[in-house]
């Protein structure tokens, strides 16, 4: 897994120096983009193993994107993935761990910005992060974390001539849904046919959490850099922390650095 997704992340640098055009000028609105890299989940999760056993991971993330930015306002919508394997501090109970998200973010640009490089975006941020943490063959256990949260979204922004740009982004969570379901060893009231329903058991068994700010905390670094008039390459670093105590206590940490391509058009 690690070995595939370093030789992605070379393949497309070396894309990306192939890409280039000599036009800077012309602007383009809309933007289509793909990044991959490692992300390294660490997470406490009191249900799945009724202990606060650590389990750590580093698997592969792939993250696909459209985004609309005339300079008043900023679009973008996202769906992002990651598979893998976690394995206890032990070193025993290797388990599956997948998590999927999906998002939409609209930003405005207040005015006036901070000078001429400098530039203060603010907005809403919608967003449905699904974790899955589950070894059946050896303790018969699934565990399901979702949380469905409308955000405060901040977003600074830095260029540093025609070619650099450093966005920095705050999410603060308003309204969230945090959602938990737990499998344990066909001793909690869940069932597997439930799994047959996966949209209503990842919305029906959870509780609303309002202006919570240090129960999911979410930011972001993005580095682009304009190959030409069409290609940015860039580098994104972003850093997520949940928790729940909904049946018994859970927490998530995980840090992720993709790299990738943004074509514009």
């Amino acid at each position: 897994m690690k070995q595939t997704c370093y030789l992605l992340l070379l393949m497309t640098v070396t894309v990306s120096s192939f890409c280039q055009i000599d036009t800077l000028k012309t602007h383009h609105k809309n933007a289509i983009q793909f990044d991959i890299g490692p992300i390294h989940y660490r997470m406490i999760d009191e249900g799945y193993t009724q202990s606060r056993l650590l389990f750590a991971g580093t698997n592969t993330k792939i993250n696909l994107g459209y985004s609309h930015d005339n300079g008043k306002y900023f679009f973008q919508f996202q769906i992002s993935g990651s598979g893998g394997k976690v394995n206890s501090s032990s070193g025993n109970l290797p388990s599956d761990f997948i998590a999927i998200q999906p998002s939409i973010g609209y930003l405005r640009n207040l005015r006036p910005s901070f000078g001429k490089g400098a530039g203060l975006y603010a907005g809403i941020h919608i967003s449905s992060i699904n974790f899955a943490l589950q070894n059946e063959p050896v303790v018969d256990n699934v565990d399901i974390f979702s949380l469905h949260g409308l955000y405060a979204s901040l977003q600074g922004r830095l260029k540093f001539g025609a070619r650099h740009t450093i966005r920095l982004s705050y999410l603060i969570p308003m309204i969230v849904y945090s959602n938990r379901v737990l499998w344990s060893g066909g001793a909690s009231k869940f069932t597997y046919s439930d799994k047959e329903h996966l949209l209503k058991t990842i919305t029906s068994n959870g509780n609303f959490q309002y202006f919570k700010i240090f129960s999911t905390v979410q930011f972001k670094t993005e580095y682009l850099l304009k190959l030409g008039g069409v290609v940015d390459f860039q580098v994104t670093y972003q850093f997520f922390y949940s928790d729940s105590f909904i049946q018994t206590p859970a927490r998530i940490y995980s840090n992720e650095l993709l790299m990738g391509l943004k074509f514009n058009f």
